[in-house]
């Protein structure tokens, strides 16, 4: 499964002009959109319509992808003064297939 998961993350790092980030208020969380016609092995587990996946990536995760991880740092929103620089120490994946939108979303959450 986090195989999978590094796949999907390495297909919208590797295709920029493939998502939209999504802007959200929390300073903790990468948001991406993708057209819902991109296909990925294990879809419908990955993004259920409708409802969230959530996955914990390991904590291996930023060592073993250092690139991934800094691109997904930089899709965060512009941190204030008083916050601290999020953490890849733990990370979760967040997917859906928002149906009526025809996307699928990715979110990661820096803990």
């Amino acid at each position: 499964m986090i195989d999978a998961a590094i796949m999907i993350l390495a297909y919208a790092h590797d295709h920029p002009q493939s998502y939209h980030v999504r802007q959200v208020t929390y300073q903790n969380v990468a948001s991406i959109l993708l057209d819902d016609r991109v296909i990925f092995p294990s879809q419908q587990l990955f993004f259920p319509p409708n409802r969230l996946r959530v996955i914990r990536l390991p904590e291996h995760f930023s060592f073993n992808n250092p690139e991934l991880s800094a691109w997904l740092l930089s899709l965060l929103p512009e941190l204030g003064e008083d916050v601290e620089t999020p953490s890849t120490n733990q990370m979760w994946m967040t997917t859906s297939h928002l149906t009526k939108a025809k996307r699928l979303l990715i979110e990661v959450s820096f803990e």
